[in-house]
């Protein structure tokens, strides 16, 4: 019986992006709309609705239905009948430290929104479910397939999840020409800088990339890790869940157990001292203190 978020009630999402991956200039393109007009909810409103958007950002009905959803989901938007503004992570982030997406750390915190979003079927079965390192779009979509059968899901289309799943890819990897080589618009989206997920050696196969990783700054786990704890509303988290339980950070960076564990034991350096380690009695377990979402974004960025 599988555990975790995914569950006989459970409500999968598999559109929203109307086929659009994540692209470089959309964040930015919010921010700056959204920028200064947060109490102006008038000018707001309708910001990303249909003509209204493409004035705005000079661009197709679908893609403006492909950016409120991609702002949505990475957490950067509020919405509410009032109004739609940049939510406090948007601020924190985009406003205040990196309106360009300009940073390695903020395309990490992006993917740490997606990632540890269980609403976001594809992008949580695959960080957060999968077993195998390597898998094909087919392997994917017939396990979607199957577990929707299995738990009594709404049905979706197997050209639905096809769809979602040919978008994750395109978010992650860089796409090739027809001669099998890059080019400019092999670098689609923001996530593919990453290298979590890679084109595998065998054909039309992908590998999730385990292990430490280089680019990925102690200050971002430290925030995740603070996150995590906030979603589940602990104070004290075991190491064991940080690093495998689902939506943790072990599991939605691809960090293996060992890596996950020599962060943490020094992460009250990597978080300024608003995060502790402990152990006692032999159980290791991280202290949340009096942290905050906010001040713990502001560690990454600060010099």
């Amino acid at each position: 019986m599988i555990s975790g978020p995914f569950s006989t009630k459970y409500k999968p999402k598999f559109s929203g992006h109307e086929t659009f991956p994540l692209r470089y200039p959309w964040i930015p393109k919010i921010t700056e709309k959204l920028n200064g007009n947060n109490t102006d909810f008038e000018k707001t409103k309708y910001l990303l609705e249909a003509d209204n958007g493409i004035v705005e950002f000079g661009i197709g009905r679908n893609m403006v239905k492909s950016i409120e959803h991609w702002a949505k989901v990475t957490g950067i938007l509020d919405q509410s009948s009032e109004g739609k503004k940049l939510s406090e992570f948007g601020k924190s982030v985009f406003k205040n430290y990196d309106p360009y997406l300009e940073n390695h750390s903020s395309i990490w915190l992006l993917h740490w929104q997606l990632g540890s979003n269980s609403e976001l079927t594809t992008w949580y079965y695959i960080f957060n479910y999968l077993n195998s390192i390597s898998f094909t779009k087919e392997q994917i979509i017939m396990e979607m397939m199957q577990l929707s059968k299995d738990l009594n899901w709404n049905f979706s289309s197997e050209n639905t999840i096809k769809r979602d799943v040919d978008v994750f890819i395109r978010c992650y990897t860089h796409l090739k020409d027809k001669k099998n080589n890059y080019n400019e618009e092999s670098f689609e989206s923001p996530l593919s800088e990453l290298g979590i997920i890679k084109h595998s050696s065998v054909k039309n196969s992908y590998d999730l990339i385990l292990g430490n990783k280089k680019f990925l700054d102690p200050k971002v786990i430290a925030y995740s890790v603070f996150d995590y704890g906030y979603r589940l509303n602990q104070m004290i988290i075991p190491l064991d869940k940080i690093c495998s339980d689902y939506g943790s950070p072990g599991r939605v960076f691809k960090i293996d157990e060992n890596s996950m564990i020599s962060i943490l034991s020094d992460i009250k350096q990597h978080s300024n001292g608003l995060l502790n380690y402990s152990e006692t009695a032999g159980h290791k377990q991280i202290i949340l203190e009096v942290a905050s979402h906010k001040e713990l974004i502001k560690n990454i960025y600060q010099k």
